[in-house]
């Protein structure tokens, strides 16, 4: 009796490749029908030359589509459902448990709203292919903690050498390293050594992204602030910002307090993989040169896509060591559940709102500014 109740529970539980097929679903479900509802805005795709990444990225689909908004998309989403594939492979080597907190971490990933830029963005495009890299070189450096061997100390080296030399934004991913080497693990694996040669990697990418990194100083507000997004994802409204600006000790208070239940929440959760993920997000936003991030358009919040990527990692361990109490068990899944749903319609609901025309402004105003002018003469024939 045992025995027949022990296998029906192991055939159902659900592989990797039952929550891979999920996410793709998820993917579809979110993004696919953004995708047809987004206007061209009379664009082509020889007006759209991507000069915030390279200049060759127009060639990828030079006359495939009518739109630019829909090109960028069409490139990104891979590039997202590939960075949702390595959080799921990462916390299943980080976290462990069933599968589906990795599906979680992807998850959420994947429909947190404040990343929208990395869909509909040539310069999105840019942080999502950094953010790939480095997710690639966190997965390839556990690999290498957990196995050893010279195939994977090269693999490793590799992608860090890539995500490191071609995107300026990954300059704190050697601090990254450091977390894992440090919190991730017992001692057996710890192994300060290997570092070298990441560290010569960094000298030399530093040195190339000399006038990128060093153009301005992070602060401490710079570095924190951003991070709030996390948890209200939508937007600040223009009159939230302009008081916060016009009161700034209320803004350092709200972070203050921020910290301090963060600070709780590392002391009180005993989960290396939850402190390193944690850790990991506010390391990396230790980022000389940042953009910054308007609270209000959600521009450059594509700087956000990696540190999102470790927050989803974080809530998968967290996650992980609740269900180790037996009362917490259920509402977590429940709870989480609930998070992704949420989390699902605030996205679609974002790509609805995206606007074609102040995404692309920038990159050719001339070409913006009759769709611009036009769009304001049908509000005004509304309007009467």
């Amino acid at each position: 009796m045992d025995d027949t109740h022990d296998s029906q529970q192991a055939r159902k539980k659900p592989g990797a490749g039952f929550f891979f097929v999920t996410m793709t679903f998820y993917l579809i479900l979110v993004y696919g029908s953004s995708l047809i509802v987004l206007p061209n805005g009379g664009m082509t795709t020889r007006d759209f030359d991507y000069p915030a990444v390279w200049p060759w990225l127009s060639m990828w689909f030079d006359g495939f589509a009518r739109s630019p908004i829909v090109e960028v998309a069409v490139l990104a989403l891979p590039i997202l459902f590939g960075c949702m594939a390595l959080v799921f492979l990462l916390t299943r080597r980080l976290v462990g448990g069933p599968a589906w907190l990795g599906s979680l971490a992807g998850t959420f990933l994947m429909a947190h709203p404040v990343k929208t830029e990395v869909l509909f963005s040539a310069t999105g495009i840019y942080y999502g292919m950094a953010a790939f890299m480095a997710l690639a070189t966190l997965l390839a450096y556990t690999r290498l903690r957990q196995e050893g061997g010279v195939a994977p100390y090269a693999i490793a080296l590799l992608c860090f050498a890539v995500a490191n030399g071609i995107f300026a934004v990954n300059a704190a991913l050697l601090g990254v390293l450091i977390l894992m080497e440090f919190f991730v693990g017992d001692s057996e694996e710890r192994n300060w050594l290997r570092l070298l040669p990441f560290l010569g990697v960094t000298m030399v990418a530093n040195w190339f992204h000399l006038d990128i990194l060093y153009a301005q100083m992070p602060t401490l507000d710079s570095i924190v602030g951003p991070l709030l997004l996390v948890f209200y994802p939508i937007g600040l409204l223009p009159e939230t910002v302009a008081h916060a600006e016009a009161h700034a000790w209320q803004g350092w208070a709200w972070g203050i307090g921020v910290m301090l239940v963060l600070g709780w929440a590392l002391f009180k959760v005993k989960s290396a993989p939850f402190r390193f993920a944690v850790l990991a997000v506010l390391f990396f936003r230790v980022y000389p040169g940042a953009l910054p991030i308007n609270y209000v358009t959600l521009e450059n919040a594509g700087q956000l896509f990696f540190p999102l990527a470790m927050c989803g990692v974080a809530l998968a361990a967290l996650s992980a060591w609740l269900m180790r109490f037996e009362a917490w068990g259920r509402p977590t899944v429940a709870i989480t559940t609930i998070l992704c749903l949420i989390l699902f319609v605030l996205q679609f609901q974002a790509n609805r709102a995206y606007s074609p025309v102040n995404a692309l402004r920038d990159y050719y105003p001339a070409e913006t500014a009759h769709v611009a002018q036009n769009d304001g003469a049908a509000e005004a024939t509304e309007s009467r």
